[in-house]
């Protein structure tokens, strides 16, 4: 399977799936399926993710045809490398979004990102909504390290705020905390640090792969 199309073709005959089956779990028409596998036009943002979900695969291993995961590639000169990834895990602005999932695919991301960290710290999620636009387009996937909890300011966060997964830059005083947006559409959101009860840092968003 070399290609995009042929994959998705292969894959879908796999689970004995016609092109219009297909296109109603993914939630495109069939004639969008046929342009995949013809290679005519590419899934993208929520249907790529839908799509691999539907045929078992990860994003990568469906665009980039990735085989089966590693742990960690740990040689300098390999250019990516694998780590845990939640295709149906969102990390969302504006109102913000959570879909518990148990469903875990891996990823590739640039290997000289990493920097000294721990694969095992390391998920990638996917994000919704508008409110990092531009610099983090709806449908981005996203990196971020689980073992940095400490605010610096102006970097940007996952946190699960009222049980919901948000993605927002974070500055904090001795007082309060503020959650920004990139998209100055959405107004700055000020909380006093002695009124946070449900609130819990994630981990901050270091790599996001995004469509241009």
């Amino acid at each position: 399977m070399n290609s995009i199309g042929e994959r998705i073709r292969e894959l879908r005959l796999k689970k004995r799936l016609t092109q219009k089956e297909l296109a109603t779990r993914v939630g495109v028409t069939p004639t969008a399926v046929s342009q995949w596998e013809r290679e005519e036009n590419e899934p993208k943002g929520k249907h790529l993710l839908k799509l691999s979900k539907e045929l078992d695969v990860t994003v990568d291993w469906l665009t980039v045809a990735i085989k089966p995961p590693i742990q960690m590639l740990p040689e300098s000169n390999v250019a990516c490398v694998l780590v845990s990834f939640y295709p149906n895990v969102c990390a969302a602005g504006g109102v913000g979004s959570c879909v518990d999932d148990e469903d875990k695919g891996y990823a590739a991301i640039p290997t000289n990102i990493i920097k000294g960290r721990n694969i095992d710290d390391i998920v990638c999620i996917v994000v919704t909504g508008d409110s990092m636009e531009p610099i983090v387009p709806e449908g981005s996937i996203i990196a971020l390290d689980r073992h940095e909890r400490v605010i610096k300011d102006g970097k940007m966060y996952v946190f699960k705020q009222n049980g919901l997964l948000r993605i927002k830059s974070l500055k904090q005083t001795p007082y309060e905390l503020i959650i920004q947006s990139y998209n100055k559409s959405y107004d700055d959101e000020v909380y006093n640090l002695s009124g946070l009860d449900d609130f819990e840092l994630i981990g901050r968003v270091f790599w996001a792969s995004i469509e241009v």
